[in-house]
């Protein structure tokens, strides 16, 4: 096994590059990256960015044969929702608060087709892959036990769901004359087929309060919670991605336009732009076809334009958005969702380029296989060279934690 190295820890309010940061081992890390400083004045505002104190770098949780490909914050209550939960290539694993130890395990002896699983009902809901199709596993978040397994002879795809159903997707052979196309309704307490109704191939896919939305190829069709359809509009444009903020329903394509849906199809608003991708929450975020970076309000006027890219993270702290720049790009941007203004800027000097976490102050970026912690203001506060790709970040409950293709979970603590 490969010797694990020593977190680098920035030294104190350290100054950009890294390179000065010392530590004892011998494998030491050569400069990540630099942030270019922003002048942010301290005036009190709300969006301004925190300051940010330094990160240690606590302890390292090993997985047994594990590549972690996803990390999910469960809550900070110390009750049955408390926790990490990961994704890894031989199963999913129940962390204790603080990434401390494994509550419990589950493997599944077949491969993980389920990069992040839907949870609801206290149940966390796992795809696996075999020779003849699928499995679904409803894995209990208190104890890890199985709750039911149901196996279809085809492709399955849970994409939603809630307290009581989940929405999946079926894909299966429909003879020679092509593929047929499901979307299934599924109660969450025993994996009974509740409803079920013909679709196209499905594009995308979003779960509003009223029922899932599907894109298919010329067509968009939204449904109930029982799966009956709601209604159905023609796209003017193919290929369609869509997004929900639990209010209006917005369908968009590389060829425009962007269009804002009500609940009961009607269009609300369209305006002629191409979209790349798209971030709804209070307000929209989007990149557009000319790679500019913009955010709209929910009645589709423009708030601000700033800078080219498109959104990465959500800006779960309501500071900072984090976007990156188109292919090829050598920088990452945190702006202001206020007003687009700059925040910081982190220049990498390895590539890919991959922002998993944004919050509580600090991002979690990785370059290649270097991880980066950096702060809202202008200094990066830790650097890790890994041993393997990172598979999943997470931020939360004032902690940062990074798992790796190694089976291994890196936790950071705010000093």
């Amino acid at each position: 096994m490969p010797t694990r190295r020593r977190l680098l820890t920035a030294c104190g309010l350290a100054v950009v590059p890294l390179a000065g940061c010392g530590t004892a081992d011998e494998d030491a890390a050569t400069p990540t990256a630099e942030v270019t400083p922003v002048e942010v004045p301290d005036d009190g505002d709300a969006h301004a960015p925190r300051e940010t104190a330094s990160w240690d770098h606590t302890h390292v949780l090993e997985l047994t044969n594990a590549g972690v490909r996803d990390l999910r914050a469960l809550g900070t209550d110390g009750g049955a929702e408390a926790g990490l939960l990961v994704t890894a290539g031989d199963g999913v694993y129940r962390l204790e608060p603080g990434g401390t130890g494994t509550r419990w395990s589950v493997g599944f002896g077949e491969r993980v087709a389920t990069m992040r699983p839907t949870i609801a009902d206290g149940t966390a809901f796992v795809r696996t892959d075999t020779d003849r199709g699928t499995r679904l596993h409803a894995i209990a978040l208190e104890d890890g036990n199985t709750r039911w397994t149901r196996a279809w002879d085809a492709a399955v795809d849970v994409f939603g769901g809630d307290e009581d159903r989940l929405f999946l997707h079926r894909s299966g052979r429909a003879g020679a004359g092509g593929s047929s196309h499901e979307l299934l309704v599924v109660s969450t307490a025993d994996g009974s087929t509740l409803a079920s109704t013909g679709t196209g191939n499905p594009i995308d896919s979003v779960v509003e309060p009223s029922g899932p939305v599907i894109s298919e190829r010329d067509v968009i069709t939204a449904f109930d919670r029982q799966g009956n359809e709601r209604w159905r509009v023609d796209a003017e444009v193919g290929w369609n991605s869509l997004a929900s903020d639990g209010l209006l329903v917005y369908h968009y394509g590389p060829s425009g336009p962007l269009v804002a849906r009500r609940g009961d199809g009607d269009d609300v608003w369209q305006v002629e732009r191409r979209v790349r991708r798209l971030l709804a929450t209070d307000h929209l975020y989007l990149a557009d076809g000319s790679g500019n970076f913009l955010s709209l309000s929910r009645g589709g006027d423009l708030r601000w334009q700033s800078g080219t890219g498109e959104p990465t993270v959500e800006p779960a702290s309501g500071r900072v958005l984090v976007h990156g720049g188109m292919p090829g790009a050598e920088h990452l941007d945190a702006r202001s969702t206020a007003d687009g203004e700059l925040r910081w800027r982190f220049v990498p000097q390895r590539s890919p380029l991959r922002v998993y976490d944004d919050r509580d102050g600090v991002a979690i970026v990785t370059a290649g296989r270097h991880l980066g912690l950096h702060a809202h203001v202008s200094r990066p506060v830790a650097s890790e060279p890994l041993e393997g790709s990172v598979g999943g970040g997470l931020v939360a409950d004032g902690r940062a934690y990074a798992g790796t293709s190694e089976g291994r979970i890196f936790v950071f603590e705010r000093g």
